[in-house]
């Protein structure tokens, strides 16, 4: 008989918390903009910010050599956003309204998502 090794608790991680018998309990990390609610579940204890207060663009200084804006937009899951300034949806349009000031990642293209998005929103 061939034997798993053992598990070894991980410092890091904290332990997962007891369930009942033959539930398994999965934790996960998913950014808000990609999670959506559970029908039948309460949420009533979240209190998420409405809409138009959401800060989820990153707003980066352009990377050295770039001489044509001062500041790069990015998406929240972008992995050339380092540091930088979170914006709300209409703060990010106002950021690429001028060209001389922002332009959009070309890596996650921002600009795609917020072609979308209402200015008054």
């Amino acid at each position: 008989m061939v034997r798993p090794p053992a598990r070894r608790t991980r410092p890091h991680r904290r332990p997962a918390p007891r369930a009942e018998p033959g539930v398994r309990t999965v934790e996960i990390c998913v950014p808000h903009p990609y999670c959506r609610a559970v029908p039948g579940e309460d949420y009533s204890s979240l209190d998420p910010p409405p809409s138009h207060k959401r800060r989820r663009w990153s707003l980066t200084a352009a990377p050295p050599g770039d001489g044509w804006v001062e500041a790069h937009l990015h998406r929240p899951d972008c992995a050339q956003a380092h540091g930088g300034s979170l914006l709300t949806d209409r703060e990010a349009l106002a950021a690429l309204a001028d060209p001389d000031t922002a332009a959009a990642c070309p890596i996650c293209r921002p600009d795609r998502v917020l072609r979308g998005a209402r200015p008054n929103s």
